[in-house]
This record gives structure tokens, sequence and C-alpha cells, in this order.
């Protein structure tokens, strides 16, 4: 067996399209460690940002890391990062002795990044395969490693979002009556306490200790990950006031992104809607459901607003809310105040902002159009 780093590279980037089914199923999937429903689409974004921000193998171990999206985000692009550099150390896969040693790199940066590691997850799925997996029947160590987290009874999406990835990359069909038994009905959920999820990069240039680090942090939440990079630290908990955590790092914060998990409970998709009074040019590039104008007819958005499945959110933004007088269910009127409002918007629409974040930080005012 001789697979070179360039045809390495080609199959992590067919993954891609061979994870995208699966986002959806590990989404409403999603109770563990809370049930904010966005395992999957934490998974394939941050398989996505690695892929579409690098070019060759070796670019991935530092892009990985900052490219990550969420608890189980960061985890899966660990686990890339610690097979990819065992690869690169023995310049591709000579054997599949190199494929266990991948794994078992794979394992140690999992677990690394974790402040306290909980069994029954995906940190179980990849140690135990980094352990029995042999070249004889690869298909039933997969199968195996998912029934070592079946056991535990964790019920966490991120070890099933594992168990299908590999099985795309490995080419092998997902064992249908297994799956079904690494189930669960989906109860009332209790709101988190730390509700807001909160990633964000220190620069540094100078030495961290990660165990100082985490005294620093741990106090203001939990579900801590941590990745170590040559001039940074991306930081992953959930926190009930990110701000405060920030306010220990003056100066040094590169980039941060919020959540709010409570508000994510609430909703399975939403679609942003922006109603301009005019065309502006900071739209132009924004991926939207519906971006209409003052000169729009609204009657056949209107239309829409009324009969949507119930499991759809729809937020308008809009600088005229009386033209839209309902009734309407899970549709959220927030009338915009100007440009910058709607330029927040923007941001939210991108990914830069959640929803949450955009009514909090931008202060709208919100109207229930509901039934």
């Amino acid at each position: 067996m001789k697979i070179p780093n360039e045809q390495i590279y080609e199959i992590l980037e067919a993954s891609l399209e061979k994870f995208h089914p699966y986002i959806d199923d590990l989404n409403k999937f999603n109770y563990f460690p809370v049930a904010d429903y966005d395992t999957g689409t934490n998974m394939y974004e941050t398989l996505k940002g690695t892929i579409k921000n690098s070019n060759y193998l070796s670019d991935i171990p530092k892009i990985s890391p900052i490219y990550s999206k969420g608890n189980s985000g960061i985890i899966f692009s660990q686990i890339l990062c610690g097979f990819i550099t065992s690869v690169l150390q023995t310049d591709g896969i000579n054997g599949f002795s190199d494929i266990i040693k991948g794994l078992k790199l794979s394992c140690e940066y999992a677990y690394n990044s974790i402040l306290y590691p909980k069994e029954g997850t995906m940190l179980t799925f990849i140690r135990i395969l980094s352990e029995i997996t042999s070249a004889h029947d690869i298909k039933s160590d997969l199968d195996k490693a998912l029934m070592a987290c079946i056991k535990n009874e964790t019920i966490d999406a991120g070890a099933k979002g594992l168990y299908y990835y590999f099985c795309a990359v490995s080419k092998c069909e997902p064992n249908a009556e297994l799956l079904s038994r690494y189930s669960k009905e989906r109860d009332m959920v209790e709101r988190p306490i730390n509700k807001y999820c909160t990633e964000f990069v220190i620069n540094t240039d100078t030495h961290i200790c990660k165990e100082e680090l985490a005294n620093m942090i741990e106090p203001f939440g939990d579900s801590i990950n941590m990745v170590i990079l040559e001039h940074s630290v991306k930081i992953h908990i959930h926190t009930g006031d990110p701000f405060k955590i920030f306010s220990l790092f003056p100066g040094l914060i590169q980039w941060y992104k919020i959540d709010n998990m409570a508000l994510s409970q609430t909703k399975s998709t939403f679609a942003v809607i922006i109603d301009l009074s005019k065309d502006e040019d900071v739209f132009k590039d924004v991926e939207c459901e519906y971006i209409i104008t003052s000169e729009t007819d609204v009657s056949t958005l209107d239309y829409k607003l009324k009969s949507i499945n119930y499991t759809d959110t729809f937020i308008l933004i809009t600088d005229y809310p009386e033209r839209f007088q309902g009734p309407y269910h899970n549709v959220y009127i927030v009338t915009s105040r100007g440009y910058q409002s709607r330029y927040a918007a923007c941001l939210c629409i991108n990914n830069w902002m959640s929803f949450g974040n955009l009514i909090e930080n931008m202060e709208l005012s919100i109207e229930t159009c509901n039934t």
C-alpha cells in the first residue's frame, strides 16, 4: 500500500461532499453536551473551512484549528490534524501501520484539546478505533468503535458523525441496524446555564502555559477546548458572560464568535430576510433567502411567511414593519434602525454573528407576528 500526500489530500477534498448528506441527521441527534442542534453543521463547516482554505496537505494542521466551529468541530479538527501530522512525518501512507500511527496521534491530539475529557463521545470513538483497527475488516472496526459509545450511553452526535465520516472515507456502508440502536427520544431540554457558546483566538508571541490559561477561564464556564498554535490559541467555552472572559486578555483577542444556545433550542432552521428602503452595496454579496426593497410586491413573501413549515423560523429585518401584518407562525419582525442594524444583519447571515448577538448587540426591537 502506497498513498502519496497528494492523493490523501484529494481523498479529504472528496470527503466533504460525502459527509454533507449526514448534516441534518446529526443536528437532530445533538444532545451532548448541550442540545443546540448544530453538531452536523459544525463538523461539516470545519471540514469545509479546512479544505477551502488550504492548497496542500501540509497546510491542514495550521489551517484546520482556525476554521473549526463549535465543540465537535474543534475535536474533529484535532483528529484531522493528528492524522495529517503523522502522515506528513512518513511522507504519505506507506503501509497499514502508518494508518494506525495516524489514528493514534489523532487520538492524542483530540484528548489534549479537551480540559475534561468525557467518555462515550467522539473521544471514545477515535480511541477505540486507534486500538483495534486492522487491515482485515475496517467496517467491523468502525462498528465496534461506535458500539463502545453505545454502551457508554452518553448519546453523542459527534461520535455518530465520526462514524459517518470514516464510513464515507473508507467507502463502507453505515450499519443501519447499529445506528437504530444509537438513538434517543427527544425529551424536553432545559435551557443551559452557560448559554453562550463562545469561541475566540488570542494572539501571542510568547509561550502560553495551557494549565495557567485553563485556570484563568475555568471559573467562567464549561465545555472548554483549547488548541495551542504557533502564535495564537483557539479557545472554545460555554459561558454566561463572554465579555468577562475577553476582559482577561486586553488587546489580545484577534477574533471571536458568540452563539446563544438557548435560542438554538427554540428552532431547527431560520432564514433572514432583509427589507430595504433602497438597494445598498453592502448586501451585494450576501447569501440570503430573500432581499426585498420598497418597490417589491410583498404579497408573495407574505403568503410564504403564512405557509412555512412549523420547524422553520424566519427573521424579517425591515424598515416597514407595517407592511407585514400576519398572522404568522415562527416569524419575527425586527424593525431596523438604519444602515448599522442592516449591516449587522449582513454579518448574521454570513455566520459572523448569531441572531441572538444581533438582537442583543444592536438592541433592535422585535415584534412577534405569530398565531
